[in-house]
């Protein structure tokens, strides 16, 4: 496949990411703010544009328009299946052995003996070839 191919996957899967998490209002008050700083800025200073774009009492057509959209976006509360737990307990338990296999079980014992060396210092490198 080509290279281009293979990066679209992962460039939908951001999109519908953003899409999902509100990413569109997002990019969209980002759009507003760029254009109400370039007209704010126009008639005063550079500071006093900034200000003028983000105290919230200046709103662009734009701003409200998002404003609106958001508020009537729908977010339906998840449907909850409510299910009865259902408690299983037992009445009795049995414990069914061979009566050959005795309760107690041997522990393996370690076979060969333990070495304590001090490792040498400096470790050793490996050979560059």
């Amino acid at each position: 496949m080509r290279p281009t191919v293979l990066r679209l996957g992962p460039v939908l899967m951001l999109v519908a990411l953003l899409q999902i998490c509100g990413g569109h209002w997002l990019a969209l008050q980002s759009l507003a703010w760029t254009e109400m700083l370039v007209a704010y800025s126009h008639d005063a200073q550079l500071a006093e544009a900034v200000a003028k774009t983000f105290d919230g009492q200046h709103p662009c057509a734009l701003c409200q328009t998002i404003e609106q959209g958001k508020k009537s976006e729908r977010h339906a509360p998840a449907e909850v299946a409510k299910v009865k737990p259902v408690f299983v307990l037992p009445v009795s338990s049995t414990l069914v052995r061979d009566a050959e296999i005795p309760w107690e079980q041997a522990l393996p014992q370690p076979d060969g003996e333990l070495l304590f060396e001090q490792p040498a210092v400096p470790p050793p490198r490996r050979a560059t070839v």
